[in-house]
C-alpha cells in the first residue's frame, strides 16, 4: 500500500484569521468525537492537522497537513467528504474563494499546466494548477476586436485605412 504526506496551504486575508481559529477551536484538538469517527471511518488517515500559522504580514493561510495511506487523489476525496461540513466552514469563514467563482486579474502566466493572475484588489498573484480545461480560463482581450479584423482586411482596406489616418490631424 502507498502512504503519502499531503499539505494545503489555503491564502486568505490574516484579518480573517482569528474567526477561522475560532471556528478550528470548536473542531478540538484532538477532534470532537463525531469529526473523530468521521476520519476513523475513512480508513486512509493516520495522522492530520489543520491550523492558521502566526502571520505577521497582510495574508495568512490555512494549512493542511495529512498523513494517508493510498494515493494524494484518492485521500484528499476522503478527507474532503468526511469533513464536507467544517471545510466549507472554514473556507467561507477565511472569505476563500470558492471552487466555480470567477476571479478577474491581469493575465500574467497560463500554460497547459498552470495560471498565474495578478489580482488587483488583492494586491497579490494568485496561481492554479490546470487539469485540461479545469479551471476554465476565459481571456478577454480589449483589443480582440481589431486583431481579428487584421485577417478580414484585404491590402486594399488597409491601404484605404493608412491613407485615411495619413490625412488625419
Amino acid at each position: 500500500m502507498n502512504h503519502s504526506f499531503v499539505t494545503a496551504a489555503l491564502p486568505f486575508k490574516a484579518a480573517r484569521a482569528d474567526a477561522v481559529r475560532q471556528l478550528l477551536d470548536g473542531m478540538g484538538n484532538p477532534p470532537q468525537a463525531d469529526i473523530a469517527a468521521r476520519l476513523n471511518a475513512t480508513n486512509c488517515i493516520h495522522f492530520m492537522s489543520i491550523h492558521v500559522p502566526p502571520s505577521d504580514s497582510e495574508d495568512a493561510y490555512l494549512i493542511i497537513d495529512a498523513s494517508v495511506d493510498g494515493g494524494s487523489d484518492t485521500s484528499v476525496k476522503q478527507l474532503a467528504a468526511a469533513l464536507d461540513k467544517e471545510l466549507r466552514e472554514l473556507i467561507e469563514a477565511a472569505h476563500i474563494d470558492p471552487y466555480g467563482k470567477t476571479i478577474a486579474g491581469v493575465l500574467v502566466r497560463l500554460t497547459d499546466f498552470d495560471v498565474t493572475v495578478y489580482d488587483p484588489d488583492a494586491k497579490t498573484l494568485r496561481s492554479w494548477v490546470r487539469n485540461g480545461d479545469v479551471p476554465r480560463i476565459d481571456v478577454v482581450d480589449p483589443l480582440q476586436a481589431h486583431i481579428d479584423q487584421w485577417t478580414r482586411w484585404t491590402d486594399s482596406d488597409m491601404h484605404n485605412v493608412t491613407a485615411y489616418l495619413a490625412g488625419v490631424k
